[in-house]
């Protein structure tokens, strides 16, 4: 992924201190719970997508 994050402004590559850890996290809609976390003390970034299955690249639309 490249660019930085249209809310919190940073990088979603890093670099990230040692200390910084990855959390994987299933919910609903995918920009409400993501809204959540921006203003979560200790959180860098934020992203959002489907994980998972066999499809490469799937569309909201397929998923569904």
């Amino acid at each position: 992924m490249a660019g930085r994050h249209p809310v919190l402004g940073t990088s979603p590559d890093g670099p990230f201190d040692k200390n910084v850890r990855t959390i994987y996290l299933a919910m609903g809609c995918f920009w409400g719970a993501e809204r959540i976390f921006w203003n979560t003390p200790g959180v860098l970034n934020t992203s959002v997508g489907f994980q998972g299955g066999t499809v490469a690249n799937p569309s909201y639309k397929l998923v569904c």
